[in-house]
């Protein structure tokens, strides 16, 4: 059982709000059991008040209060199955207006999840949506398909396998269809890993997420694919220099991302950190921006770092 509060004081609001606890702060309450066999649940409740200022970070909504629920099952079927475990549990997450207790948002899901005993596991969901957009929320979904202010109900469902992780070579393979908004769409998705020996591991990942969406009056854009490439490579030389690379490709905000980090370790509590960080646009128009051309170069830095720990 966990119980939390927090309160901002901020002199922007009005003076006749800015000391009231109901207005200004943030609490959770939530309960819940973990395991893998038998009765599983947890819930947690939330409110949030309208001028609730968390400082660092941001709230998805304020001046709400939301509850999320989760209870579930799970079971060992017996030393003659090909499986080592199942699970099922249903979920909900549900947002409603603080003073009107209008819903804004809810999802309700079945989720079941069985592992076998020497090929991995599989993992599959169908899932109840709806969506209350407010006068002020329209927006381009992906920053392509303009979604308008209404109210929606849609359903949507996955299923994933996920081989062995005792495997050098592994993967994870997921497929998502249904409807979104007043559209459809499909995902397709892989998280491949290979660990080579001790010294090196290379894993990536590939979605593809295609929109689908009527044609409407204010709707310029029907159709996008969004792809979105990872990939990572950590390099052990002995466990005092260790290397790492990573690259991101998204066409949804057409940024190539690369970091690289190299750490050597000198002794216990005694390391020294380089960190190379950059980001290219893959597109240079700035139409879009309001100006005529994007550089080539977004960002980029270095950073060092070297951290030593003192003996008292």
């Amino acid at each position: 059982l966990t119980f939390r509060v927090s309160q901002s004081i901020d002199s922007n609001v009005p003076e006749t709000r800015r000391n009231s606890f109901s207005d200004n702060s943030i609490f959770r309450l939530a309960w819940e059991r973990r395991a893998s066999t038998g009765l599983l649940y947890r819930f947690f409740i939330n409110r949030t008040g309208q001028d609730f200022d968390p400082g660092i970070g941001f709230y998805k909504t304020i001046n709400t209060s939301d509850y999320f629920y989760r209870l579930g099952y799970g079971w060992r079927p017996g030393e003659n199955s090909v499986f080592n475990q199942h699970s099922f549990n249903v979920e909900s997450y549900n947002i409603f207006e603080n003073e009107t207790y209008d819903l804004r948002s809810r999802f309700i899901a079945f989720n079941w999840n069985s592992s076998f005993k020497n090929n991995g596991s599989l993992r599959s969901s169908i899932k109840y949506n709806q969506e209350h957009l407010l006068a002020t929320e329209a927006f381009d979904l992906a920053g392509q398909i303009y979604i308008p202010v209404s109210n929606y109900d849609f359903f949507e469902g996955s299923i994933s396998y996920s081989s062995p992780r005792t495997r050098r070579l592994m993967s994870r393979l997921t497929f998502e269809y249904g409807e979104l908004f007043d559209g459809t769409r499909t995902q397709y998705k892989i998280d491949p890993r290979w660990v080579a020996n001790l010294h090196l591991e290379i894993s990536g990942s590939y979605q593809l997420t295609m929109l689908r969406f009527p044609d409407t009056d204010m709707r310029e854009q029907t159709e996008f694919n969004a792809h979105v490439g990872q990939l990572k490579s950590e390099f052990a030389v002995n466990k005092k220099i260790s290397t790492s690379v990573f690259v991101q490709y998204s066409n949804v905000a057409d940024l190539i991302g690369t970091n690289f980090r190299f750490r050597y370790n000198f002794r216990e509590g005694q390391d020294l950190w380089i960190v190379f960080d950059q980001t290219l646009n893959t597109v240079l128009d700035g139409s879009r921006y309001g100006i005529t051309e994007l550089p080539r170069n977004e960002n980029r830095s270095i950073l060092i770092k070297y951290t030593h720990t003192f003996k008292m």
